[in-house]
């Protein structure tokens, strides 16, 4: 889910690599970063880490009431 949000704000995926090797090590390994062109919100982009949050255990589920803040702050 995510993913998929990174995308529709910001036009491009939040991991870019040349093999699919390169991408689990980026996803895994790699801290996120953000277009410094495109600005969302605070909120938006407390969604955006906690949905792509590198420690599975940490990571929110997409059931949590983080949207409900997101979708209120827009």
């Amino acid at each position: 889910m995510g993913i998929i949000l990174y995308l529709m704000l910001f036009g491009v995926f939040p991991f870019d690599a040349k093999n699919e090797d390169d991408i689990q090590y980026k996803i895994v390994k790699d801290p996120l970063k953000f277009p410094n062109k495109i600005t969302i919100s605070k909120s938006g982009y407390t969604l955006l880490n906690a949905l792509l949050e590198k420690n599975q255990t940490l990571r929110v589920d997409t059931n949590d009431n983080l949207f409900d803040v997101w979708y209120n702050d827009e």
